[in-house]
């Protein structure tokens, strides 16, 4: 009897925490952004084709050496000339993603970003310790 009523709380446990995260994520608030883009010549990270839930993402590495990114992600939009970014608490899972040439991803953002208004928006991502950015419309 005791492992049945442990497990229905963990249950409600994690369907009250999803529900808190689905409903509280749906109103984020922007701030400007601080990050500093890095544009390097021989690394680059491209949107290749994008919904306002999702994207795939490139990166196309012609340093001549192995980089490293992670899961982790982050969402800008552009509004009024500047770069304004998310503030959204999400834990990505860190394991570490090498690159030797060229690497194709994709990523579903609805659950943290909800679904995306029209506008102009950039995906950052770490790449070797710099913020590298691919820019996207949303029509």
């Amino acid at each position: 009897m005791k492992k049945i009523v442990s497990i229905i709380i963990v249950i409600v446990s994690l369907l009250l925490i999803g529900t808190i995260f689905l409903f509280t994520n749906k109103k984020i608030d922007l701030v400007e952004s601080n990050l500093e883009i890095a544009n390097p010549k021989d690394l680059k990270l491209e949107v290749i084709e994008n919904t306002n839930t999702s994207l795939r993402w490139k990166v196309i590495n012609n340093t001549g050496k192995e980089v490293t990114t992670s899961y982790e992600f982050f969402i800008e939009k552009y509004k009024d000339g500047k770069w304004y970014s998310y503030q959204v608490i999400a834990n990505f899972n860190e394991i570490g993603i090498n690159i030797q040439d060229e690497h194709t991803d994709a990523v579903d953002f609805e659950m943290i970003y909800g679904n995306l208004e029209k506008g102009k928006y950039r995906f950052i991502k770490k790449i070797d310790g710099k913020y590298l950015a691919g820019e996207f419309n949303i029509n």
